[in-house]
């Protein structure tokens, strides 16, 4: 596989890898990457932990009324929860079940990431984690209808649509949808949590609100810096067999001794999304206009090129779609029409 240069996904999830081969991060063209459930990366052997604050919440609570979608691993629907006997908040309720591996991962390890996220204005907002529910010890019959978990999240208005079914944006609605999810990512990385599938499917977006949510877990791995230089060190026994020209030929090419090598496979498919609005968008006239869209080409060419070291991680992708911003892009309050 590491002769595979045009290799784009990736599924190692739910296999026994103590370690991820160094070869892996020398791929040009791989922008999906998922190894959750792997001694080389699990929530319980990283360390993380639900995030602080979350509210834990009885079942009885909740009021279920319609299915909004449905996966082999999960159903979300929408619903009502009750916080007091006078006041109900409209919600989205999503119930992991199964214990059935895959090659994205267990029912178990999206649930993790989602509780492992925390809070991002362009992440779904997760409000608490549900408990006391009926199926939650009772036996069954198959694994695959096995309780594991279940959250309550906010739901999403419905003028947020998929990125590709989204209205037109013109370019300065696109850049601060994408400094939204940019920081989404840096945000999601700075805690060890790979995506794994950013792309227009997994992406919402409102071109009246100038902004973008990035959801979806099911494949999420966790990991985290330390565990990721053990998976480039640990190769080195699997790659013996190799001559030493080509391993000074990986280390040229930015390859496993990049702390950020997970990360950077990310930036590639967070390039790709930046390069598909851009053929997207209605294009606008003067000058500020094309300085926007020339920095927005330049910046997704270095997310795409070839060599995963030479990638910028995501702080910096932030700090180049703020920089085309300006800080007037970057306020949230309308500018005050003079009278």
């Amino acid at each position: 596989m590491a002769q595979c240069r045009r290799l784009t996904v990736l599924r190692l999830s739910s296999n026994c890898l103590s370690a991820l081969p160094s070869w892996l991060f020398t791929l040009p063209e791989l922008a999906f990457l998922s190894f959750a459930s792997n001694p080389c990366a699990s929530p319980a052997t990283n360390g993380h932990h639900t995030t602080r604050g979350l509210a834990s919440i009885p079942w009885s609570d909740i009021e279920v009324q319609e299915t909004l979608a449905s996966t082999p691993s999960s159903t979300t629907s929408q619903a009502l929860w009750h916080q007091s006997p006078h006041y109900a908040e409209d919600v989205a309720v999503t119930l992991f079940c199964g214990s059935a591996p895959t090659d994205a991962g267990l029912p178990a390890d999206e649930l993790a990431a989602h509780l492992a996220a925390g809070a991002h204005e362009s992440l779904v907002t997760l409000l608490g984690r549900i408990h006391s529910h009926p199926e939650e010890d009772e036996p069954t019959a198959s694994p695959e209808d096995e309780l594991q978990g279940g959250i309550v999240t906010q739901l999403i208005p419905p003028e947020y649509t998929p990125l590709a079914s989204t209205a037109p944006m013109d370019l300065a609605t696109a850049l601060q949808a994408l400094t939204g999810l940019a920081g989404a990512l840096a945000h999601l990385h700075a805690r060890g949590i790979a995506h794994g599938a950013v792309c227009a499917d997994t992406i919402l977006a409102s071109a009246a609100d100038a902004h973008a949510l990035l959801h979806g877990f099911a494949a999420a791995t966790i990991y985290s810096p330390s565990s990721h230089s053990g998976l480039a060190s640990a190769t080195r026994d699997e790659d013996q067999d190799q001559d030493q020209g080509q391993q000074e030929e990986e280390s040229e090419q930015g390859g496993s001794s990049s702390s950020g090598s997970i990360e950077k496979i990310e930036v590639l498919a967070f390039g790709k999304v930046i390069e598909g609005l851009l053929a997207a968008v209605e294009k606008g006239a003067g000058q500020d206009s094309d300085e926007m869209e020339r920095g927005l080409r330049e910046l997704a060419g270095r997310c795409v090129v070839g060599s995963v070291g030479e990638r910028p991680g995501f702080g910096e992708v932030v700090e180049g779609l703020e920089g085309l911003m300006g800080w007037r892009g970057m306020m949230r309050i309308p500018d005050v029409v003079p009278r």
